[in-house]
């Protein structure tokens, strides 16, 4: 399986404030893994900044 990765840009300053406001307010788990779910669906989100650090993954 080919691992894909996806990375955006953010063109404008309110976009990325949004953003940060986002992650920074909500509740991530260290791993999400359903089991009743087989799809193959893998996903892992990494944000740095101020104030916080996520580190969170997931598996179907």
């Amino acid at each position: 399986m080919v691992k894909q990765e996806l990375i955006f840009t953010l063109l404008e300053k309110y976009d990325w404030e949004l953003l940060v406001v986002f992650l920074k307010l909500s509740t991530w788990k260290r791993s999400y893994n359903d089991n009743s779910i087989c799809d193959g669906t893998q996903w892992e989100i990494k944000a740095k900044g101020d104030g916080f650090n996520i580190k969170s993954y997931g598996s179907n």
